[in-house]
């Protein structure tokens, strides 16, 4: 099971999914893997060629817990376990040398202190601006196109982020020239975060109009991701071996957006639409 599997337009994207009815109903990584052998375990004929799966990990450990927490070791451990398994299944399989394993996380962590209290930024500013705050970003969708020069010298130079123009993103960003993108975007510094006023406890949303600039941390959180590239801690581990990939090999950084064609390689395919990315040549054989 992995996001992108299934379409509320097209239906089913892989020949196999599990159905599960929200990113809460997931199964426990011991489930997830059990899920990964069954499907090893299929005839030949039934066996699908790539399997995608999802493992929880310890991201809502670290996120509430901390990152040194023993709820986040706990999970760590768990997950560990997890993928033993399932190359423990590869290793017994009658054809496990025409097998790859790639392990792969889409993010590191970083501890936080404060959250950006947008609202408050805005207002005292006079932005007139709807704020969408989540992560480490914040979306601000302007009525008035007339405003959004005004807006952008006003809120560039604060110490806690940083502001790009929907139009003019910094070269690590993706996001495109689509409306869906505020037309602008704040990105938070460490150890600072945002997050949307009506998704607080509803007894501190007053702060969103008198508060200050940063607020302690809401909710208990204590670390979070979604951080520019290159920002300590960030960065997610990558893990391959098996069929196709290249032995003893060390790589000190890769790109996320690299993995994908990675994979379509060592399948001897082609990416279904044009990606951003590339295949990693050190990794492959």
């Amino acid at each position: 099971d992995w996001y992108g599997a299934r379409s509320t337009r097209r239906g089913d994207l892989a020949s196999v999914t599990v159905a599960h009815a929200s990113f809460a109903d997931q199964p426990q990584d011991p489930e997830r893997a059990a899920e990964v052998v069954a499907l090893l375990e299929r005839p030949a004929a039934e066996r699908p060629r790539l399997i995608l799966a999802y493992f929880r990990g310890p991201d809502a450990a670290a996120h509430f817990t901390g990152m040194a927490s023993p709820e986040t070791r706990a999970a760590v451990e768990q997950t560990d376990a997890a993928i033993g398994t399932v190359l423990s299944a590869v290793a017994a399989h009658p054809q496990g040398d025409r097998v790859a394993v790639v392990v792969t996380t889409d993010h590191g962590m970083v501890p936080v202190t404060h959250a950006l209290n947008v609202t408050r930024i805005l207002r005292r500013h006079d932005v007139p601006a709807r704020a969408v705050s989540d992560g480490t970003s914040s979306f601000l969708y302007f009525d008035d196109p007339a405003a959004v020069d005004a807006a952008f010298d006003a809120l560039s130079g604060h110490e806690a982020f940083d502001v790009y123009r929907r139009g003019d993103p910094p070269a690590w960003a993706h996001w495109g020239d689509q409306p869906r993108v505020g037309e602008l975007v704040l990105s938070a510094h460490p150890p600072y975060f945002t997050a949307d006023v009506a998704l607080w406890p509803w007894y501190t949303r007053w702060l969103g109009t008198l508060g200050p600039d940063l607020l302690p941390s809401l909710g208990n959180l204590h670390a979070t991701h979604g951080y520019p590239p290159g920002t300590p801690g960030v960065a997610g581990v990558l893990y391959a071996t098996g069929s196709g990939v290249a032995r003893g090999r060390a790589l000190d950084v890769v790109r996320a957006i690299d993995i994908h064609p990675t994979v379509t390689a060592l399948l001897d395919i082609e990416p279904g639409r044009p990606v951003d990315g590339r295949p990693i040549a050190a990794l492959l054989e």
